[in-house]
Parts: C-alpha cells; sequence; structure tokens
C-alpha cells in the first residue's frame, strides 16, 4: 500500500475506503495502470524473498544458539529472561534446585474420618430430643 521501495519510491498506492454499517466494510479501489500494478508485484516478491533468505540467514548463523535452546526447553520444559541471555551468550545455566515437598499428612482411613462427637456436641445433641420431646407433649391430644 505505501510502496516504500528503491524502485517505487515512498508513494502511496490505492485508495481505501472504510464503510461502518452493521460491521466494517473495507474496499480498496485501484487507482494506478495495470504496468505499475505488475511493478507492485515484482517488487512485493522481491522483498518478501529477500526477506525469507535473510530469516533462513540469521537461523543458520544461530543454529548451535538455536539447539541450545531447544535442549534446554526439551530439559527444563520453561525458562526465563536470564536463562535465555546465558544461552544467547553462550554461557551454561546453573542447576535448578527442586522445590522441597513438604509431607503431606497420612490420610484418615474412612472409620476415623466418621463424625466424632466431642462433650460439646453431645450436649448439644441432648438438648435438641430435649425440646422436642417438651413440644410434643404440649400439643394437644386427639381423642379417639
Amino acid at each position: 500500500e505505501w510502496g516504500m521501495s528503491s524502485k517505487l519510491g515512498p508513494l502511496c498506492f490505492g485508495k481505501r475506503e472504510e464503510l461502518i454499517f452493521l460491521g466494517r466494510e473495507v474496499s480498496q479501489q485501484q487507482d494506478y495502470s495495470e504496468s505499475t500494478a505488475v511493478d507492485i508485484d515484482r517488487e512485493v516478491k522481491q522483498i518478501i524473498t529477500e526477506s525469507y533468505e535473510r530469516a533462513g540467514n540469521i537461523l543458520k548463523e544461530n543454529q548451535d544458539t538455536l539447539h541450545r535452546l531447544a535442549s534446554a526447553l526439551l530439559e527444563r520444559e520453561s525458562l526465563d529472561a536470564g536463562e535465555i541471555e546465558l544461552i544467547v551468550r553462550g554461557e551454561e545455566l546453573p542447576t535448578r534446585v527442586p522445590p522441597i515437598k513438604q509431607e503431606e499428612p497420612a490420610q484418615e482411613t474412612p472409620r476415623e474420618a466418621a463424625p466424632r462427637e466431642d462433650a460439646h456436641s453431645a450436649h448439644s445433641a441432648e438438648e435438641e430430643q430435649e425440646s422436642t420431646n417438651e413440644s410434643s407433649s404440649n400439643l394437644p391430644m386427639e381423642e379417639e
């Protein structure tokens, strides 16, 4: 769209119209000749091809670093920024100290897991039973 190539210069090609109606429609209108369109396509292809080759060269030049990163990730599963910087500089990573596992309390057997009655809960149950008995004795009895 912006034509920032040495052949075409810093020109904008194509008018872009945005119509907002029930969403967003974007249309682009061609306001240049077919020969200019061919030049644009060639320039875009050249830029993409050069960028692809440059990326490939960067990867080849840094292949050892990439393999060290991959090995560290396979070993540790994650790396922080400091660890990545060490690998890129070619330095060894410090060994990680595994977290200390705290012992889990022994699980209770089903018999031990049953609700326990302490003095307070036993007393509350007795009071509840008494109040139930009192309320039922205050009810008028039906005659037969």
